[in-house]
């Protein structure tokens, strides 16, 4: 098989010397599948001509043999005549067509030279937005480009927007086919923009000033959607369209990094806003946008009350994504942004939703910049770095809070937030509480569930002051929140109760540290376990919290807790992770009699380093199931430990400190108080009396205990833990203090 010599299939009527298929056409015309064109290019097969030798090459893998063989078959076989049926062979791409590689006989003839007809969002929809923003503005330069082969996809391009540009284009193709007078039709609907005349860059007096009224004037360049460039435009003193329209092009290029393209830009932008002046003035942005060919958005003029305008916002910042920004914006914002605290993705979760997987904070960069256009819109009608623009109207209610909250401190609480969102919108809370958690997002800049600005989710503490043993007195070291029990409890914090109490008179705030944030959505989990009785489910903690709930079985009797000492020991450090051989320095030594037990350089020799190394490990676990088993301090542990567990190792540690750290006389006292014979305990002393001591069972009948008693009082009375429904409109998401940062201009 050779499709470029074969005489009667292969060439063209009207020039017989070349062939119907361009040999130095590329491959990817073809749409293999994305891992049998990596595979061919990794080996240096770019072009259709290499393709026959690349079926007979040894080193190309037999799967990728069989899908380039399959797509030359198929290809052959759209041969008719002195042509190639490119529309049959791209309708045939069983692994879809997820690249711009195209060329088609019909539209022979239409190129650069002979544009035809404009490409927008009009005349190809999304994707026609995007090739426009690309440059590609005419269907031949369009053509032009994809018989090369766009690659790679515009910005935005994503998966939906490139299938249904293919499916128009297939579309367009077949009409053209059958009538080619498709094409003239188009050429009169979609009519070439023509190009801006060119202005005379020595001239010092810009003529548009004179044509613009004194309120478009006064309008921010951010009004424009000039790019990225109008950060440096006002840095030099051009903030407004007045300054912008009166500085000369020679003054626009003496500023670093502005060009032709540039300044072509902004004749564009002043030349939209003066043709869309009103005659009393004001802008009709309609007119503007379409000018500028960027979406409008409500489609529609919006009337109403300011809630009932916001109720709309997430229905139009969907319609907005969905024709403007691209396909990964439009994930973060449904999935994030929008989503309700409970049903709000992981950054990892919208990541796997990527055409391409990137990387959580990739995610997180993605999310606060579209935060930062949207209060940059919605709130100072700055539309710099927006392929939309919202309507007057729709704005409002968000310029109206700015104004109230202009005087207020930058950092304020959650209660005098919604307070005064009802005096600016003149409003109930409970009219626009739905859409309480996107204002926040975009008024913070961050959403309730972001690093720096965590939320406080106001919940029912009322179980937690009810039965026997009230959830306000119980220790945070019991919670799963490490080293942060015990920071909070150097600072006088040391219980449920005591944080609680901190938070809510404002002396702590859940967003003031990592500590802080940690304990609070520990305790958050605790609410949802604790029962209308007081009582705490553990076994859902422990689920929720993702940590293992230990030991395995009841121990509620002495022999039981003996037996589950080792074991639970083991699942104890595997998890923590002190050391990858911590869990045998234990088993293999720490709780082995002394005769039977190692010397640490003989356990190094067997696990490999020194003694010293050993030695080391044991002192550093023993200290530390001490602080887990006696202190019970079961946030460092990474584990839950069952309450009769760590009563039983209450009872040890008071028989030995009772005894004084006599061995014999300890043992007596366990086996009296558990009611079991001394040589029941005897082949678990060894391990008591490590984790107690901190040494190895040895030859000395008395230890002195290492572990001080822990004398740390709280520094802070508890008051009255208040059950925190005082706002019964808000959802549980409202943050305790507001940061106004969307309220503060900013580029």
């Amino acid at each position: 098989m050779n499709l470029f010599q074969d005489v009667d299939q292969g060439l063209r009527k009207d020039e017989p010397h070349k062939p119907a298929i361009s040999p130095k056409m590329s491959h990817r015309h073809l749409h293999l599948s994305p891992g049998t064109s990596t595979l061919l290019e990794n080996q240096g097969y770019i072009f259709i001509e290499d393709l026959e030798s690349a079926l007979s090459s040894v080193s190309l893998k037999q799967e990728a043999k069989e899908d380039l063989l399959a797509n030359l078959l198929r290809l052959v076989s759209c041969i008719q005549g002195a042509n190639v049926d490119w529309i049959e062979y791209y309708e045939g791409c069983e692994d879809g067509l997820d690249e711009l590689f195209f060329v088609c006989p019909e539209f022979d003839g239409i190129d650069s030279e002979n544009p035809l007809f404009a490409v927008n969002r009009k005349s190809f929809g999304n994707a026609g937005a995007m090739f426009e923003r690309e440059g590609l503005k005419s269907f031949g330069e369009l053509l032009d480009a994809l018989r090369i082969g766009i690659s790679p996809l515009p910005s935005g391009l994503g998966a939906k927007k490139l299938a249904a540009f293919w499916t128009q284009l297939l579309s367009l193709a077949k009409e053209a086919r059958s009538d080619n007078s498709v094409l003239s039709r188009l050429a009169a609907l979609h009519p070439l923009v023509s190009p801006l005349p060119n202005r005379d860059t020595s001239r010092e007096e810009p003529e548009i000033i004179s044509v613009l009224s004194e309120q478009t004037r006064e309008l921010t360049i951010g009004c424009l959607h000039l790019g990225p460039k109008t950060r440096k435009l006002i840095e030099n003193g051009l903030g407004t369209i007045g300054d912008l329209a009166s500085a000369p092009q020679s003054a626009l290029l003496d500023i670093p990094g502005m060009g032709k393209a540039t300044t072509k830009r902004i004749d564009g932008a002043l030349t939209a806003i003066a043709e869309s002046q009103n005659p009393d003035g004001s802008i009709a942005w309609e007119v503007y946008c379409e000018g500028m060919n960027i979406g409008l958005f409500p489609e529609e003029p919006q009337e109403g009350s300011f809630s009932q305008i916001l109720a709309r916002l997430p229905a139009v910042l969907k319609d907005a994504f969905e024709t403007c920004e691209s396909e990964e914006d439009g994930i973060i914002l449904a999935s994030r942004i929008m989503a309700p605290p409970k049903e709000r993705l992981s950054l990892e979760a919208v990541s796997d939703l990527f055409t391409e997987k990137v990387t959580r904070e990739r995610v997180r960069q993605k999310e606060a910049k579209i935060l930062t256009r949207l209060a940059n819109a919605l709130i100072h009608d700055d539309y710099a770095n927006a392929p939309y623009r919202f309507r007057p109207e729709f704005s409002e209610p968000w310029k109206a809070a700015a104004e109230y909250f202009s005087k207020s401190d930058d950092d304020i609480s959650f209660v005098d937030f919604v307070n005064g969102l009802e005096k600016a919108w003149s409003v109930p809370r409970r009219e626009f509480a739905d859409a309480l958690p996107l204002v926040t997002a975009i008024i913070t800049g961050e959403l309730a569930a972001g690093k720096e600005f965590q939320s406080s989710v106001l919940f029912d503490t009322t179980p937690f002051k009810k039965g026997d043993h009230p959830i306000v007195d119980l220790p945070l070291k019991l919670l799963q929140v490490h080293k942060s029990a015990a920071v909070l409890q150097e600072q006088g914090f040391a219980t449920v109760g005591e944080f609680l109490t901190a938070i809510k008179s404002g002396a702590l705030s859940a967003s003031d540290t990592s500590h802080t944030r940690r304990v609070y959505d520990s305790i958050r989990i605790l609410a949802k376990c604790t029962y209308p009785d007081g009582l705490v489910d553990w076994w859902k903690y422990t689920d929720l919290t993702e940590v293992a709930f230990l030991p395995i079985y009841d121990v509620n009797d002495p022999l039981s807790f003996l037996e589950s000492i080792i074991p639970t020991t083991v699942s104890v450090l595997n998890s923590r992770k002190i050391s990858a051989h911590a869990a045998d320095v234990f088993t293999r030594r720490s709780s082995v009699a002394l005769l039977d037990r190692p010397t640490t350089e003989a356990l190094a020799s067997d696990l490999g380093g020194y003694g010293s190394t050993i030695k080391r490990i044991e002192t550093d676990l023993l200290g530390f199931l001490s602080d887990v088993y006696i202190g019970q301090n079961l946030a460092i542990s990474t584990v839950h430990l069952s309450t009769a567990f760590l009563e039983h190792w209450a009872f040890v540690a008071e028989c030995f400190e009772k005894a004084d750290g006599d061995t014999s006389l300890a043992a007596d006292m366990l086996a009296a108080g558990w009611d079991v014979e001394k040589e029941q305990i005897t082949p678990y002393l060894p391990a008591l009396v490590a984790i107690v001591t901190g040494y190895p069972m040895g030859r000395l009948h008395r230890y002195t205990k290492l572990r001080p008693a822990d004398a740390q009082k709280p520094k802070h009375d508890i008051q009255d833990v208040p059950t925190i429904q005082e706002e019964e409109d808000v959802e549980e998401f409202a943050p305790q203090r507001i940061v106004l940062r969307g309220f503060r201009r900013g580029h």
